[in-house]
């Protein structure tokens, strides 16, 4: 998304996110955030790896060392932030916490918005 603000395609008026820019390089230093507007507010994407519930620890900890080994490659980290991605190099443990975390802000919002 980054080249399309360079090339003048966007202009950009709030980021979701609690910080300004996420990148290591802030590309968009003066593009404020919506909690600057809406205080408390956060509304951020994110990927993450997913495994059936029955799958083996030894293998979740494979599979999250991998793609821990994945994201600190800089030829990763380099693509990510040409992309204007954050990392969050997560372990398990703070994803699970993260996405129960991220399900109580937006579940009420949901089930209170959504067509009966």
């Amino acid at each position: 998304m980054p080249i399309h603000f360079h090339l003048c395609r966007y202009i950009g008026f709030d980021w979701s996110s609690s910080k300004r820019s996420l990148t290591p390089e802030p590309e968009f230093p003066n593009v404020p955030t919506v909690a600057e507007t809406i205080p408390g507010m956060s509304a951020i994407g994110f990927m993450n790896l997913a495994a059936p519930a029955a799958t083996p620890e030894p293998i979740l900890r494979r599979l999250a060392e991998g793609l821990r080994e994945a994201l600190d490659s800089p030829k990763v980290k380099q693509r990510y932030a040409d992309l204007g991605i954050p990392i969050r190099n997560m372990t398990p443990a703070q994803t699970k916490a993260f996405i129960e975390n991220e399900q109580k802000v937006w579940w009420p919002l949901v089930k209170e918005f959504s067509p009966q």
